[in-house]
């Protein structure tokens, strides 16, 4: 009988700092050892970075030049994939440092109970320290999310999840190629898999200025595929993407 045999954790990485390689050794420290590492076409300057985790056991995969997240997890599933075999789970996690390695080891828990549930790991936005834009942002699109598909997700934008066997042909297909990604397959894998939601926890560094989410270009797109299935087109995602942006920046002041 064939089994998952393997959780292989997928780090797309774009102008990473050290707290990606905290991360990498705080994972090998758990026994998560295999991570693959999408570096979503950095640059030069960051490449000794990326030599330091090959040294710690990752395996990269690059971008010449930036393709969006999106683009790198798909890169990055698909060589985990074809580095580690198709019976595999996949936890895609940030690189920001907002992900703690004992988090991650619960989502690998929770898939070895639950086979084929998709796992998310949720952050708690009633937090002190969570930016406003970010609570804002979270709770418009976990609206936007229960209106389109029935199913109540209490952090859709988290990076955190454990993806099962069953939706890697999914997550490989699906369209996007920056944050519209994660939308785009969350949308679909609540269709054709349960949804577990596991409390984790919330890291905000810096107000999370490293962010690279441009509020505008990428709430339209995280709105057009979704909208565009359910008949309202491109108009309506690029009104709620700004009415958006509007509402987050008015939570600032």
């Amino acid at each position: 009988m064939n089994t998952v045999i393997n959780h292989v954790v997928c780090i797309p990485a774009y102008k990473p700092d050290h707290r990606l390689l905290e991360l990498v050794e705080a994972l090998e420290n758990t026994g998560l050892i295999r991570i693959v590492l999408a570096d979503d076409g950095s640059g030069s300057e960051y490449t000794p970075i990326f030599y330091r985790a090959e040294e710690l056991g990752c395996t990269i995969v690059h971008h010449e030049h930036n393709m969006g997240k999106g683009a790198a997890l798909r890169t990055g599933i698909e060589k985990a994939v074809h580095q580690f075999g198709q019976k595999i789970n996949i936890i895609t996690a940030d690189a920001d440092g907002q992900h703690l390695a004992q988090d991650i080891v619960r989502i690998a828990d929770a898939m070895d109970t639950y086979p084929d549930h998709l796992v998310l790991g949720v952050r708690d936005f009633d937090k002190e320290n969570v930016p406003p834009r970010s609570r804002m942002g979270n709770r418009i699109t976990s609206a936007f999310f229960k209106a389109a598909t029935g199913v109540s997700c209490k952090d859709t934008q988290t990076g955190l999840r454990g993806i099962p066997v069953s939706l890697i042909p999914l997550a490989l297909r699906v369209k996007g190629d920056r944050y519209d990604y994660e939308m785009n397959f969350l949308t679909e894998a609540v269709k054709r898999a349960p949804l577990i939601m596991l409390p984790i926890e919330t890291v905000y560094e810096d107000d999370n200025e490293s962010s690279h989410f441009r509020p505008v270009r990428d709430s339209f797109l995280i709105y057009k595929e979704p909208l565009k299935k359910a008949g309202l087109g491109l108009a309506a995602a690029g009104l709620i993407a700004i009415a958006a942006d509007i509402v987050i920046r008015m939570s600032k002041d």
